[in-house]
C-alpha cells in the first residue's frame, strides 16, 4: 500500500539518520533499538513486515516517523549547544564561564583539605603569536591543552580560563597531590615539539613550556 511505502522509505531514512548521530544522548539508544533494532538487517526485517500491518497501525507509524526524526533533531541540537555554552571552541576543554558556574557552586562551601585548583600559563605565549603568527599560537594551544587534559583526566576538570591561561580543578586530591601531578603536566609539554606553520609558510617545531601554581 502506498502507507506501507511510505513508512518505509520513512524507516530507511530514520535508520539513515542515527547512524550519522553518533555523539546523541545515551538516554535515546533504548529508543533507537525499541524503533529498528542495532543494525541494518534489524532495518530490513522491520521494513519488510511494514506492509503486513493493518492498516490503521501503518497509516499511523507513517505519520509518526516524522515527528521522531523531528525530535531527534531537536535534542542533537539541544546537545549541540550545550556543549558550545560550555566548552571553549579552539581547544575542545571547558571555558571560561564553565569555570566560573564551578567557582559560585563551591566558593560558598568549606571544600576541606582534599580540594586543589592549578593556574597554569603557556610561556612566552606572545612571543609565539609575534613570531610565527596566530594561526600557530592557535596550534600551540591545541597542542597544549590535550598534553594537560591526558595528564590530569579523569579526575581533574580542565578549563581555558584566559588566552593562554588553563585552570584544573582537583576534586578530592590534596595540594601535595596536586603538586606532583601538575609536574607531570609540565614535563608532558616540556617534551612536545609542536608542528606549526610561520606566517611565511615556512614549518617550523615549536617547544612549549608552562608555568604552574597550586
Amino acid at each position: 500500500s502506498r502507507a506501507g511505502v511510505g513508512g518505509a522509505v520513512a524507516g530507511l531514512m530514520l535508520f539513515a539518520l542515527v547512524m550519522a548521530q553518533a555523539r546523541l544522548a545515551e538516554d535515546l539508544r533504548p529508543l533507537w533499538e525499541l524503533v529498528h533494532g542495532v543494525d541494518a538487517t534489524g532495518v530490513t526485517d522491520t521494513v519488510e513486515d511494514y506492509a503486513t500491518f493493518p492498516p490503521g497501525t501503518a497509516r499511523l507509524l507513517t505519520l509518526a516517523w516524522p515527528l521522531l526524526l523531528a525530535g531527534i533533531v531537536a535534542w542533537e541540537w539541544i546537545v549541540m549547544l550545550g556543549h558550545r555554552n560550555t566548552h571553549d571552541s579552539l581547544t575542545d576543554i571547558y571555558n571560561k564561564a564553565y569555570a566560573e558556574t564551578i567557582v559560585s557552586q563551591t566558593g560558598a562551601h568549606d571544600l576541606g583539605a582534599r580540594y586543589a585548583v592549578a593556574v597554569i600559563d603557556i610561556d612566552h605565549f606572545k612571543r609565539v603569536n609575534d613570531r610565527h603568527g596566530h594561526a600557530a599560537g592557535d596550534v600551540v594551544l591545541k597542542w597544549t591543552a590535550a598534553a594537560i587534559a591526558d595528564q590530569v583526566r579523569p579526575q581533574g576538570v580542565l578549563c581555558r580560563t584566559g588566552g593562554e591561561e588553563l585552570t584544573v580543578f582537583f576534586p578530592g586530591l590534596e595540594a601535595e597531590d596536586a603538586k606532583a601531578r601538575c609536574e607531570q603536566v609540565r614535563e608532558a609539554v616540556a617534551a612536545m615539539r609542536v608542528p606549526v606553520t610561520n606566517n611565511d609558510g615556512e614549518p617550523k617545531e615549536l617547544r612549549v613550556t608552562v608555568s604552574v601554581g597550586v
